[in-house]
């Protein structure tokens, strides 16, 4: 009980540095919750564009590899497919060798 009444006598004694104390102690607190929001926002939003990254028609020249990846700035939700019946078309251009579907699984948990 003794520290206590010490501690409030401290407290009363010198109310400016412990106005100062608790103005300091606040905005401490609301700048870490205001940063922790902001790397969960960013956090989230990064997995939601890598999440969605969704390319279905693939340009390689000649010399590429066939790998069924997008290149890196295809970051973004996008989900637009063509018709089966277009591959027709394409494979009908001067300029392709082949042209097929891409069956797409994703990863992670949930899928």
């Amino acid at each position: 009980m003794i520290v206590l009444s010490l501690a409030f006598r401290n407290v009363v004694r010198n109310r400016e540095r412990s106005l100062l104390t608790l103005i300091g102690v606040l905005l401490a607190v609301g700048s870490f919750v205001a940063l922790l929001s902001l790397a969960e926002g960013l956090y989230r939003r990064v997995v939601n564009e890598l999440d969605g990254r969704d390319v279905q028609v693939y340009v390689l020249p000649h010399s590429a590899v066939p790998l069924p990846t997008g290149p890196v700035g295809t970051l973004g939700l996008s989900s637009d497919t063509i018709a089966l019946t277009w591959l027709e078309e394409i494979r009908k251009l001067e300029q392709v060798d082949t042209a097929g579907g891409v069956i797409r699984h994703p990863w992670g948990p949930g899928a």
